[in-house]
């Protein structure tokens, strides 16, 4: 208590009006100061999202690299 009112002298505030300060910088900050947000991973790859191609896609790729490669060999 004795560092809040010391501050509350040196800014010449009463009580009420320091806290209400405290508050509004405590809510402007709010996202940068979450602890949540801060811990959490914001890169795909630590988050472990990276898209992998189901088995069906790899299995059409696959189908139409074949096709192409016979087309090329039987047009010669």
């Amino acid at each position: 208590m004795a560092l809040t009112s010391t501050v509350q002298d040196k800014l010449g505030m009463s009580p009420h009006a320091v806290e209400g300060k405290l508050d509004q910088a405590v809510e402007d900050s709010f996202p940068a100061s979450d602890p949540v947000q801060l811990s959490m991973p914001h890169d795909r790859e630590e988050l472990n999202l990276q898209r992998q191609p189901s088995p069906t896609a790899m299995m059409l790729v696959g189908g139409g690299l074949l096709a192409l490669i016979a087309l090329i060999a039987l047009r010669r």
